[in-house]
């Protein structure tokens, strides 16, 4: 029989406030391990001795459906599954899930809430350092949404390089497209001055420095939309709106 621990409730409860209110996961996690908080006790058996928090073991527990009453259920999940649905539970006969108020630390509405609070930030700039990939600097705040009209953010994709859209997560593929918009650069713009160079020479001048290309390449550019399309193999150039400054 499943009970609230007593000496566990009042931090799962404060670090479930803490995702509601948008704080990440390493965030919540730091403030456990700074605050001395007990681990859950299976990792206690796991790792005697360990006082430290990680990401994993957080985004765990807000993802678990007990938070809010409910009892996991998903006889048909593969082994080999990256990931329990949260939505997986014990459902009664009208197909609602089954809900143990005396164990729910928030709603189930809240639990919706916090799922799509987690989702939104599996995104590169959520994880730790460590385990981000470097991209290229060269469209650092440089393109936005055609639709959402926020600046794409930089990210990967199976390991390629791709901005993104932070609001309706439309992607585009970074190596067709930085070729593409250095193609148009210098047989558009190879003449016009940025400072007392031209582009052309600006543009060999800044060698393989992509911080230096981008100054030059911003010196130039009007804007930049990159809008809505049907994401494949190939890259569609209708996809770019690119306007150069007068």
């Amino acid at each position: 029989m499943l009970t609230k621990d007593i000496e566990r409730i009042g931090w799962l409860s404060e670090a479930v406030a803490r995702a509601l209110r948008g704080e990440t996961v390493n965030a919540i996690a730091t403030w456990l391990t700074d605050s001395g908080a007990p681990l859950p006790v299976r990792r206690v058996e796991r790792i005697s001795g360990s006082t430290s928090w990680n990401r994993q073991t957080i985004d765990g527990l807000l993802r678990n459906p007990v938070l809010a009453g409910m009892t996991p259920h998903n006889p048909g999940r593969a082994k080999s599954a990256k990931r329990v649905d949260p939505f997986a539970v014990l459902q009664d006969e009208h197909g609602y899930p089954t809900v143990n108020e005396a164990l729910a630390v928030i709603s189930y509405e809240e639990f919706e809430t916090l799922q799509r609070l987690l989702d939104a930030r599996t995104v590169p700039q959520a994880r730790k350092g460590s385990e981000r990939q470097s991209t290229s600097p060269f469209l650092s705040r440089v393109a936005r949404c055609d639709e959402c009209t926020v600046f794409l953010c930089r990210g990967t994709n199976q390991k390629r390089p791709v901005l993104y859209c932070p609001k309706c997560r439309q992607t585009i593929g970074r190596t067709a497209l930085d070729a593409y918009l250095i193609d148009r650069l210098l047989s558009e713009r190879s003449e016009e001055l940025v400072g007392d160079l031209d582009v052309a020479e600006a543009w060999a001048r800044a060698g393989h420095d992509d911080k230096a290309r981008r100054a030059v390449f911003l010196s130039q550019l009007g804007t930049l939309f990159i809008r809505r399309g049907v994401v494949g193999r190939y890259f569609d150039e209708d996809r770019v709106l690119l306007a150069w400054s007068s």
